[in-house]
């Protein structure tokens, strides 16, 4: 695979970013306080928390793609909204979920809550409430994958710049 036709941590970012900036448009942002809403902004940018996230779990494009379907299903099943206090914790609970999921051997939730950034009783609630609210269906249709993929993909192809956690993504 080309880095091209890759899904790259900045088109997850641009969906993410597009997604809050519609609620905002909506109005909302801030109107439906969730245990995934932050007491403040996070001072680390969404891109660069994925990119943590990513580097330290060892998590791949798979479980990229499918946290994000995954965060989109709860949206869909929640009250919960998608924004600048919440999107860190919604990303991270998605991601762990994924990678949960799709590992044989994944790692324990104090790990993942280190990479995190928050407390283990805290993302232990957290993700009950994710995997809840999705009714812990966790299967993704290939065909759904392959569609979230392809968007992804899409969505890269028209950027000017892909931006990579790692330099030995650029090689």
């Amino acid at each position: 695979t080309t880095h091209d036709n890759r899904v790259t941590v900045r088109s997850v970012c641009v969906m993410l970013e597009r997604k809050m900036m519609i609620n905002k448009l909506r109005g909302f942002q801030g109107n439906n306080w969730t245990p995934f809403h932050a007491a403040s902004i996070p001072t680390v940018g969404i891109q660069q928390y994925l990119c943590r996230f990513l580097q330290y779990a060892r998590a791949n494009e798979e479980q990229l793609v499918s946290s994000l379907i995954y965060l989109e299903r709860f949206l869909e099943n929640s009250e919960s909204s998608l924004d600048v206090l919440s999107v860190h914790r919604l990303a991270l609970i998605a991601l762990v979920t994924a990678c949960k999921y799709t590992n044989d051997n994944p790692y324990n939730n104090s790990f993942y809550a280190r990479i995190g950034g928050l407390p283990v009783p805290e993302l232990n609630s957290l993700e009950l409430v994710f995997l809840s609210s999705l009714q812990f269906e966790l299967y993704i249709h290939p065909k759904t994958y392959q569609q979230s993929y392809d968007r992804l993909v899409g969505l890269s192809s028209k950027m000017n710049t892909t931006y990579y956690c790692y330099e030995t993504d650029k090689a």
